[in-house]
């Protein structure tokens, strides 16, 4: 005989499911304390910072953006704080990560409902061009 699962038991094991995946592609992952700064750094092996995952350690997060970024990545982790699931943005990276640089970033609220969990993914340069000469090529408009 089939188990039977209560809806709240299949919702959260879909949704820790959901959140597995969503940290295993992540290329960067950083768990900030309430005040923004930086907990604990995690990179995937593709992604190479210009000092240690340790050094950005009680740094604040805003650190690892350009300058004109700093105020949306701001923006949304004080969303996230306050349970607000913000868009993704693509933000650029300082001179701590790879000067220019650029990642996906979206922030969460940690499971203890205060931390914040910071996910990054790269954007490739090369990638994106390649895609947009293929819809280029297919006859399609250019995306804006």
């Amino acid at each position: 005989m089939a188990k039977s699962f209560k809806f709240d038991e299949l919702s959260a094991n879909a949704q820790e499911c959901s959140i597995r995946l969503i940290l295993e592609t992540a290329d960067i992952r950083l768990l900030l304390w309430p005040d923004g700064m930086i907990a604990e750094v995690h990179c995937s092996h593709h992604i190479r910072l210009e000092i240690p995952e340790e050094s950005l350690n009680a740094r604040h997060v805003t650190e690892i953006v350009e300058p004109e970024d700093r105020a949306r990545l701001a923006a949304m982790v004080e969303q996230a704080k306050n349970g607000i699931q913000a868009a993704p943005a693509i933000l650029h990276h300082s001179a701590l990560i790879k000067s220019g640089t650029r990642a996906r970033y979206s922030a969460h609220l940690a499971g203890d409902d205060k931390n914040i969990i910071l996910l990054g993914r790269a954007q490739s340069l090369e990638l994106n061009a390649a895609a947009r000469i293929a819809i280029e090529h297919m006859g399609y408009e250019r995306p804006e």
